[in-house]
């Protein structure tokens, strides 16, 4: 039997091959306005919450209708890669939440994405029928780093700490995890992910594979 009742993931990143969509989105968007960007900094936004984009971009931009323009542009990007069936889950995503379930462990999801879209994947993906409860960063003042979004889901179940484990990709996510009190595995080989998970001397198991975590639930 399982130490842990209940496992939250993220999802961007870790249940979902989205991230390259998102920052080719703000990409696509960028380019339509006539605006130049780095890839390297949109790709710096992934998993901190769309607030944190808009604020760089009227910093830089200094024009809000332009800005507005742009996140238009990469909205209709990315549920245009939706709606396509171009977005997919990541490797062993319905597998792992499929043993969970069959063992009788809860399932969160805290994402700093907004519910509308995504809800919209996880169902179309078929992943959302396995999930208990989920936060969203549109139902949350702040997103990760901060641990509001964790703080919802571990609220919403009332298990004791010791009894959740949290999975991550990212420095942020496993930030706000460990913000939140809880153990995290984090599932990359993000080489920069994994330093700055190390620079800040944070106690993280790193794994290569969502599959891997079944070890740590005996």
């Amino acid at each position: 039997m399982s130490k842990f009742k209940l496992v939250i993931f993220d999802m961007d990143g870790l249940l979902v091959d989205s991230e390259i969509h998102y920052s080719d989105g703000w990409q696509y968007g960028l380019t339509k306005e006539g605006i130049n960007v780095s890839k390297k900094i949109t790709d710096s936004w992934l998993g901190q919450g769309k607030q944190k984009s808009i604020d760089y971009l009227n910093n830089k931009i200094q024009n809000e209708e332009i800005v507005d323009r742009v996140v238009r542009h990469r909205e209709d990007y990315i549920y245009d890669i939706i709606e396509t069936d171009k977005m997919n889950e990541q490797s062993n995503a319905t597998s792992t939440l499929k043993y969970l379930k069959e063992k009788g462990i809860s399932i969160g999801v805290a994402s700093s994405t907004h519910r509308e879209r995504a809800e919209l994947i996880l169902t179309k993906l078929g992943l959302f029928e396995y999930v208990d409860y989920a936060c969203f960063g549109d139902e949350v003042e702040n997103v990760k780093p901060a641990p509001d979004i964790y703080n919802d889901v571990i609220d919403h179940f009332k298990y004791n700490k010791a009894e959740i484990l949290a999975v991550e990709d990212s420095s942020t996510g496993v930030q706000a995890a460990k913000a939140a009190g809880l153990q995290v595995i984090m599932i990359t080989d993000n080489e920069e992910e994994k330093k700055d998970v190390l620079n800040k001397e944070i106690k993280v198991t790193i794994l290569k594979d969502l599959s891997n975590i079944f070890n740590f639930l005996t």
